[in-house]
């Protein structure tokens, strides 16, 4: 038994060294899930998300906040700035529906996208093609310490439309579209079961970068339509006097966030 036994297990030995070789042996791409899948994993996670209500506040300038409501495609949005004497105004305001402005408060030569509108949009597969993402390039790789699942680009092709998506969480951390800055997503917490991110850092290709915190008011709650109507906004701010505070930091701000149409 002794000599049976010493002949066997260098064999079974030897036969596991060989599946293990094997295995090491693999092509990454085949462990790492293909476009679509990876996109069915995010919607999975977000997808039920139908209305957002957000303030977003900016570390580098404390005066000045964001106030966002979000359902379906409609939005609003409000900037509110505190004034030289410490009480506070809307400095301006828009209403929309994807990327259309369709009414504003303080006509300006640009207004911004909604924060959230390169987040996440469902079904995740089409926004990510709408941005010019390959998705014949997935690879591994790392944020930080965060390993990520990278759509669009290889190791040195950083210029390229990408997404990066957390690979265990299956959430967005990072979106570099075809045109505009680059969208980095951070600090996610569940809120009711949902993986949301609480800051995030936008970077523009001339260098120039704003982080944001986000603060989380309510997410699938009720919104009136009212909320988003152009006619009712118009009519809101119809005889709203002038801002009448310091729209430099506002223009600046916007200079570096994508505008609508």
């Amino acid at each position: 038994m002794y000599c049976l036994k010493q002949l066997v297990e260098p064999r079974t030995w030897a036969v596991l060294l060989l599946f293990w070789c094997c295995f090491q042996s693999l092509p990454a791409a085949a462990f790492i899930p293909d476009f679509q899948e990876a996109a069915r994993r995010v919607d999975e996670q977000l997808g039920d998300l139908h209305s957002l209500q957000l303030e977003i506040r900016i570390p580098d300038e404390p005066r000045l906040k964001l106030l966002l409501w979000i359902k379906d495609r409609a939005w609003r949005q409000e900037w509110i700035r505190k004034r030289p004497d410490g009480s506070s105004g809307i400095a301006a305001a828009a209403v929309g529906k994807g990327e259309q402005c369709t009414a504003r408060y303080h006509e300006q030569s640009n207004f911004p996208l909604p924060v959230l509108f390169f987040w996440y949009r469902r079904p995740a597969r089409h926004f990510w093609e709408q941005q010019g993402i390959d998705p014949a390039q997935p690879a591994y790789r790392f944020l930080g310490d965060t390993p990520c699942l990278v759509f669009g680009a290889e190791q040195h092709t950083r210029d390229l439309p990408q997404i990066w998506l957390h690979a265990e969480q299956s959430v967005p951390l990072r979106l570099k579209p075809g045109q505009g800055p680059v969208w980095t997503w951070l600090e996610y917490r569940n809120i009711g079961n949902v993986p949301l991110p609480h800051r995030t850092r936008v970077q523009a290709a001339s260098g120039a970068s704003v982080e944001l915190e986000l603060a989380w008011r309510g997410i699938n709650r009720e919104i009136a339509d009212e909320l988003f109507d152009p006619e009712a906004f118009r009519n809101t701010f119809r005889n709203a006097p002038p801002p009448g505070c310091d729209l430099k930091f506002c223009s600046e701000l916007f200079s570096i966030l994508p505008n609508c149409e």
